[in-house]
């Protein structure tokens, strides 16, 4: 593919057959033609190869000049567990702990210095942890196991430990989003009150907290859920309730300390749970009124309402409705979550990541700098980036895109292309051999953008696929020498004490090999006079 009717290498340069033939002079009296001149330069390189080996530059992504491509995107984990220590890992086809890093893949940066940067979120009601479903601490029952009466725990997730006061609803077994036990209570239109009589808390009622985690489904505008604590007080009971602030269907976090709770006061135990639930259904995914003190589910950025200038803040997440988005997950997810919460696994974490040049292997990214005669800067930059993201049964992404930065003047840019569907990684070498089809050109975007500019080359990434990119850009000598990175490059010493190519270069077989080469090409002069 070419850009403007240029071959990718640059325009060919057209010489008269007088211009072909004009001599070079040099001070020792012998006339080269520019032809003659090449086929020179290429006998003193292989009379080089002969005593050393050349240096091939990588490409200095850090440089201010560089194209700096990257795959952004988000991927949904189907499990995050306890022994995870990062958001980037998951559980391959073949049962082993990955690690996105492994690949290059990282957390997905701040775009917006002013604007939160939430990279991880999760739903409540996907967290399985034994602490939802731990209440009532302590609470046993018998039962009959091999033909002895043994004392079983008693859960809330138990449904024959429920009745329906209240209603024509029902009230059954589940399971929640997190794969867990859980407790449905369906209302038949008018209001349905489910009860969980399996409780006995007869100290610190109002230091208590009623802690659930709901999902609502077919809510209506009259709809209304309410969690209560029930004493029994000889006949007379008494309630405190939490009620959840309803918009829409979604998954709620209540949490409420009873002493806080209207009719609280007089509140002396807890003997039963119920569930109240008006003209919807309620999915119970964790219950609890054993602690005294309030879950934190992680750790969220948000805008400060009350500073002057919008700073940015955190703040600990309690009464969450829908997706908790988190901060601070350098140690992992669940690191930021209440520390009770030691044993979970989260079902679905949704992930903000991006692969981005910085992050690929050598074989990913090739660089040349070539000679682009009748252009200014007259060197050109040709560099190929190949992406590809893994895959997995346990990885599902969401919107892929291709993006980059433009880092040179509109006019540099000859051409810029990129290809997806590849199963190999793209070459210079494959690319000038036209072995590979289907690119599509985005030069004019570059030549109509700014310095600076955000650019979404395509939306269409598709993961276990090699999505490649290709540009050809001029360049000035600085900035060649920038974007070539040689830091890395195994030339070997260049002392004669240590050996390298000046070593070899002096030494006999190096005298020997220059000096067959530098005659060779005199001689073959000598006969063209």
């Amino acid at each position: 593919m070419s850009f403007d009717n240029e071959a990718r290498n640059g325009p060919e340069p057209s010489f008269s057959e007088d211009e072909t033939t004009e001599s070079i002079d040099y001070e020792h009296g012998a006339s080269l033609t520019r032809r003659q001149m090449m086929i020179a330069t290429a006998g003193v390189a292989l009379a080089v190869s002969a005593t050393g080996t050349a240096a091939a530059a990588s490409y200095n992504f850090e440089s201010e000049y560089a194209p700096t491509p990257r795959v952004p995107g988000s991927v949904t984990i189907d499990e995050h567990t306890a022994g995870m220590t990062s958001a980037l890992e998951y559980i391959a086809d073949d049962e082993s702990d990955a690690d996105y890093r492994d690949d290059g893949v990282s957390l997905a940066p701040r775009d917006d210095e002013d604007e939160p940067h939430n990279p991880v979120r999760y739903w409540p009601d996907r967290v399985d942890s034994s602490e939802f479903r731990a209440f009532p601490r302590g609470e046993t029952r018998e039962v009959e196991e091999d033909g002895e009466t043994v004392n079983e725990d008693i859960s809330w997730t138990d449904v024959d430990e429920w009745t329906i006061d209240v209603g024509a609803g029902s009230v059954d077994a589940t399971s929640a989003a997190s794969g867990a036990d859980a407790i449905v209570v369906s209302a038949d239109g008018d209001e349905t009150i489910a009860r969980f009589d399996a409780v006995d808390i007869d100290s610190g009622v109002a230091r208590k907290y009623i802690q659930a985690i709901v999902r609502v489904e077919d809510v209506g505008e009259e709809s209304a859920v309410s969690i209560r604590a029930v004493d029994a007080n000889d006949g007379s009971e008494l309630l405190a309730g939490a009620d959840v602030e309803l918009d829409g269907p979604n998954t709620y976090v209540v949490q409420k300390q009873i002493g806080e709770l209207e009719g609280a006061d007089d509140l002396g135990a807890i003997d039963a749970v119920e569930v109240v639930a008006d003209d919807c259904d309620v999915t119970i995914a964790g219950l609890n009124m054993d602690r005294a003190s309030a879950w934190s589910f992680g750790t969220t950025e948000v805008v400060d309402e009350e500073s002057d200038d919008d700073e940015l803040t955190t703040e600990t997440v309690r009464e969450p409705v829908g997706e908790v988005a988190l901060a601070d997950v350098d140690d992992g997810p669940l690191s930021t979550l209440d520390s009770a919460f030691g044993d979970a696994t989260i079902r679905d974490l949704d992930v903000d990541i991006e692969l981005d040049v910085g992050g690929l292997s050598e074989d990913a990214v090739e660089l040349d700098v070539v000679d682009a005669p009748r252009h200014s800067p007259d060197r050109r930059m040709r560099l190929v980036v190949n992406f590809e993201l893994p895959t997995a049964y346990a990885l599902e992404y969401n919107a892929l895109a291709l993006e980059d930065t433009v880092a040179h003047p509109s006019d540099r840019h000859r051409v810029v292309e990129f290809v997806t569907g590849e199963e190999d990684p793209v070459t210079l070498e494959a690319i000038d051999d036209e072995d590979v089809d289907g690119w599509v050109s985005r030069t004019v975007d570059y030549r109509d953008g700014d310095l600076d500019d955000e650019l979404t080359l395509t939306s269409s990434v598709n993961a276990g696929e090699v999505v490649s990119v290709y540009y050809e850009i001029l360049v000035t000598d600085s900035e060649e020498s920038e974007l070539e990175d040689t830091s890395g490059v195994a030339m070997g010493p260049t002392d004669s004490e240590s050996g390298g190519f000046f070593a070899t270069l002096f030494s006999i077989p190096g005298i020997i090999a220059s000096a067959l080469g530098i005659a060779g090409i005199r001689a073959w002069f000598a006969r063209r006079t």
